[in-house]
């Protein structure tokens, strides 16, 4: 056998070893890679899951509060016509009060009226008759 031989034996065994060796290197770092690109696809839609609940909370959370200052506006403003209702059923229980005594004067007035015109038909002498009850001179 020549001289030359185990070395070159030699150096293509280590580079066989070498390659091999390179070769397993890369597929273990690829099925690892593999491994770590499926975790931060997990990771990431585990991620997704819960931007989205905590999106579907906020956006309820808006409702129910848009909700409760529509129910207080409504509130506020059943309140207020309430209120204003009973000031202007007030309102109207004077005018009706007032209407009453209006019409109750007027009645009063002619029939004073008439007294005065049969006072001065009759020719009766002075003073007038005394005014009848509810008459606002």
């Amino acid at each position: 056998m020549p001289d030359w031989l185990p070395v070159v034996l030699t150096v293509t065994g280590t580079l066989l070893v070498a390659l091999i060796s390179a070769i397993v290197t890369y597929r273990i770092g690829a099925a690892k890679n593999r491994n770590d690109l499926e975790a931060q696809r997990q990771a990431i839609a585990a991620k997704a899951a819960a931007d989205e609940l905590a999106r579907e909370t906020l956006a309820h959370e808006i409702q129910q509060s848009i909700i409760r200052q529509l129910q207080d506006e409504r509130n506020a403003t059943d309140q207020k016509l309430r209120d204003q209702r009973l000031e202007y059923e007030g309102k109207i229980g004077e005018l009706n009060t007032r209407i009453t005594d209006f019409w109750a004067d007027k009645h009063a007035s002619r029939q004073y009226i008439f007294m005065l015109e049969r006072h001065i038909n009759d020719g009766s002498p002075p003073p007038p008759p005394a005014p009848p009850p509810g008459y606002v001179p």
